[in-house]
């Protein structure tokens, strides 16, 4: 079994030129099921019309461009030399305006002679862009080094207007000082630029083959070749088909062995690829390939077909295979259900995709007497179709003459037989235009302050397939795109205002407003941030105003939010919450800062802000407010913690460098050194000189510092040293008697008489241990007279009794006239005689009777 491009020419069917009309003309007026040959008015006022190639071996494609028809086909030579590219243009009534038969014959036989393989020279695909008809397909080339032809890709422009060759490019692969094989499949027409997409053998007759793709600049024809790889395995040239997309390329081609095929999204430049994926025929198919694509919306659809298990000649069953244009994944996939055929054309009017299929006789879902086609309408985005119809091949042929007139698919055969150039043209039915659809709109508020907005959207026998609603400012606060004949749903509003739906179904767009009240609703916002410094590992206390600016109260407390973020623009990053603070309940227009005591971790711009309401207890007439602006804080590292320190002079600190509370009294200056990092403050004192100055009581000082105490039984001596460099004064103190107690026996005596009394004393007072320099006597005061005793009576002697000790006894004669006072006097350094408190007594005189 030879492998070269006939081994693919039953796709050739499939690119018949039904979708490019279709996807154009049928966008004009929708179809019915019941079919019309009878020219009927469109919706733009011209009659529907399509046109195709259900040849099966001929190539044929068609485009329409404005009022006419631009077809191309392969117009097969009898024998085993070549053929010759056919084309064509028309008006819409079919009359032909003018022809091309455009001879490219080979001198040696295509692929080694047959009268049924003869292949060579064949046209894939045509398009027009502007005032130029481009065509692309194979052209045979003789001689090989090898003495053999091969296959070169060849794309031309042709004038639209005459049909006239302007230019064409001729490429393959370089092999030595030739060329193998290449050939186009498809063409796409760019603003600047064709893209022409092929298939290329590798170095070698029959090597792994590539997809290439010949960027060419529509006005001087220069040309770039991207060669991409496929997976390998397959030889001769691969079938490669182009669908742009803006600034992308999406392909579909053969991938290794007949049995996958590859869908490659690029950049129009081809600076970088964006999409690869890979679908399987199903297992023990010994054959696939694609044969269209269309990339539009969000999707991809792919149409592809395969051999199935079974033996050569069966099939091809075709497959639709509809993929997510950003990832590949499959999101739906629709076949043949049994029947023969391939997908010709995939293509759009902006409404809808419209898949063309060309179909055999068969069972199945296209049973038919004849051969014929299917249009399938989907939805933008949709994966079911929303509309189908099958079309019969008629009988009229238009174009030159052809040997093999047979159009049949011979089951069991390796490819299709030959057949004739066939085109035809059939006045599309009309279908009725889709109403529009029904939208339908409210503003519920139940119970108020609360309310929604109550929505649906009736498809009126059409599928409703975007729903929209707008906002007062003009901003789309709701979509979806439900492809359902009937939704419905409900929106809260944020805000006061008109709020408009839009329903969109095949039938048109239609819009409903509602005008939502405005509501006494509280409406909180959060200030910015204070304080913008801190230190790392210190608390800071956060501050934002939490305000009500609505026109109703709160009505209960709520819970606020503290927000930080490492970068705010061009996009935040390392938003977290640091914490809550609680608010009251606020009236309308009423005020309350909102306080975080906050540490931070970390040195650094860091942004914080503050979002009332956290937790969307409280119902507002804005809830997109509620987070004040983010405030950037920059945050400090932390610094030592270091107590202050006095300096020994006034005004100076050992710890810091400066001091503060600077103070002069009368005796001392005064200030204080303050810590940083939050060490305690030094309070300093530094006296001025002062001399010293003694107290009345001993160890006291009226100024200075009593130093050097001592006392003794003399009494006490002491210094008080002067302050800030003052002189030093000695200062002393003697002790004193202070108390003492006085007793005598008897304490009665006879009146003249001489008696022995006996006295007792003790006597004390601070720091005094002995009598010392105290002269201490007892003395007897009798009426006026006062008289020191003595031990040896009152005999007038000097000086009389001085106390021994501060405790004793004496006895000493007395003789008493009258009562006696007796008390202990002392004088202390010389100093005069005072009475010692309690150191005193009585002796009184024995009554005396007279006789009766």
């Amino acid at each position: 079994m030879k492998h070269s491009l006939a081994q693919h020419l039953f796709s050739y069917t499939a690119r018949a030129a039904v979708l490019s009309l279709a996807a154009l003309f049928v966008g004009y007026a929708l179809i019915s099921p019941a079919v019309s040959h009878a020219a009927v008015p469109g919706s733009l006022g011209a009659p529907t019309w399509t046109a195709t190639n259900p040849a099966v071996h001929g190539g044929g494609h068609t485009v329409a461009n404005g009022n006419y028809l631009y077809s191309g086909a392969t117009n097969f030579i009898s024998g085993p030399f070549g053929g010759t590219w056919y084309i064509e243009k028309r008006n819409k009534t079919g009359v032909l305006d003018w022809s091309i038969n455009e001879s490219l014959p080979s001198a040696l036989p295509c692929w080694g002679g047959g009268t049924s393989n003869n292949e060579c020279n064949i046209l894939t695909d045509i398009a027009v862009g502007n005032n130029f008809v481009y065509v692309v397909g194979m052209r045979y080339v003789y001689p090989r080094t090898d003495g053999a032809g091969y296959e070169m890709l060849r794309v031309e422009k042709r004038s639209k207007s005459t049909g006239q060759l302007l230019a064409a490019v001729d490429y393959g692969p370089p092999y030595g000082s030739h060329f193998y094989n290449a050939a186009a499949y498809s063409v796409a027409v760019g603003t600047n630029n064709l893209y022409v997409g092929g298939g290329q053998n590798a170095i070698g007759s029959f090597g792994p083959a590539s997809v290439v793709v010949l960027k060419i600049n529509k006005v001087n024809f220069l040309y770039t070749a991207h060669v991409l790889p496929t997976s390998g395995g397959t030889t001769g040239a691969i079938p490669v088909y182009i669908s742009l997309d803006g600034n992308n390329i999406y392909l579909a081609s053969e991938n290794g062995s007949f049995t996958t095929t590859l869908v490659q999204g690029w950049k129009k430049d081809f600076s970088s690829q964006i999409l690869t994926q890979s679908i399987s025929a199903p297992p023990g198919s010994s054959y696939s390939e694609p044969t269209a694509i269309l990339a539009f919306g969000n999707l991809l659809y792919i149409g592809w077909l395969y051999a199935p298990p079974g033996g050569s000649g069966t099939g091809p069953f075709w497959v639709l295979s509809i993929l997510d244009k950003n990832t590949g994944t499959t999101i739906a996939t629709r076949n043949s259900g049994g029947a023969y055929g391939s997908i010709s054309g995939i293509s759009t009017n902006g409404s809808n995709i419209y898949v063309s299929y060309n179909f055999f006789v068969t069972t199945g879902l296209f049973t038919s007497s004849s051969n014929g086609y299917r249009i399938e309408a989907y939805p933008v985005n949709g994966t079911a179709p929303s509309w189908s119809q099958n079309y019969l091949t008629p009988s009229i042929s238009i174009g030159p003459p052809a040997v093999d007139a047979t159009n049949a698919f011979v089951p069991g055969s390796e490819e299709p037989l030959g057949s004739p150039i066939q085109f035809y043209l059939q006045d599309l039915p009309i279908i009725p235009s889709a109403s529009p659809p029904t939208p339908s709109i409210n503003f519920a508020p139940s119970p108020p302050p609360s309310g929604k907005i109550n929505w649906s959207c009736n498809g009126n026998g059409s599928n409703i397939t975007s729903v929209t609603i707008v906002d007062p400012s003009g901003a789309t606060a709701y979509s979806s795109s439900p492809n359902l004949p009937f939704v419905s749903g409900s929106y809260t509003p944020t805000t006061s205002g008109t709020y408009t739906l839009t329903c969109t179904s095949p039938g048109g767009p239609a819009t409903a407003p509602v005008t939502v009240p405005a509501l006494s609703l509280p409406d909180l916002t959060a200030g910015g941030i204070t304080p913008t410094n801190a230190t790392v590992g210190t608390p800071i206390t956060l501050q934002a105003t939490i305000t009500n600016q609505g026109a109703a109260s709160t009505g209960a407390p709520f819970t606020d939010l503290f927000q930080s973020a490492t970068q705010i623009t061009p996009s935040l990053v390392g938003v977290t919450g640091i914490g809550t603070a609680p608010s009251p309940t606020l009236a309308a227009g009423q005020s309350q800062p909102a306080t975080l005591s906050h540490t931070f971790s970390s040195a650094g711009a860091i942004y914080v802000r503050a979002c009332a309401d956290s937790t969307d207890l409280i119902p507002e007439s804005n809830e997109n407010n509620n987070c004040g602006a983010w405030t950037p804080v920059t945050v400090s590292a932390a610094v030592p913690v270091v107590a202050g320190v006095c300096a020994t002079t006034h005004y100076q600190c050992t710890t810091p460098s400066s001091s503060t509370n600077h103070g002069s009294g009368v005796s001392a200056w005064t200030w204080s050194c303050p810590g940083t990092g939050g060490g305690s403050t030094a309070s300093c004192f530094q006296p001025k000189p002062t001399a010293g100055i003694c107290g009345v009581t001993h160890y006291s000082c009226i100024a200075g510092t009593s130093i050097n105490d001592t006392a003794s039984g003399s009494g006490w001596t002491w210094s008080c040293q002067g302050v800030g460099g003052g002189s030093t004064s000695s200062c002393s103190e003697a002790p004193t008697i202070t108390s003492g107690t006085l007793t005598a026996i008897p304490i009665m005596v006879p009146r003249g008489i001489a008696i022995n009394a006996t006295f007792n004393w003790s006597l004390s007072g601070a720091g005094v241990t002995s009598i010392g320099s105290n002269v201490c006597q007892i003395w007897q005061q009798e009426g006026s007279t006062n008289t020191v005793v003595d031990p040896a009576g009152f005999s007038g002697g000097s000086g009389g009794f001085t106390l021994p000790t501060l405790t004793g006894s004496i006895t000493t004669p007395i003789t008493l006239n009258h009562q006696a006072l007796y008390n202990i006097e002392c004088s202390v350094s010389g100093g005069s005689s005072t009475s010692v408190s309690g150191a005193n007594t009585l002796i009184n005189l024995i009554p005396q009777y007279s006789g009766f």
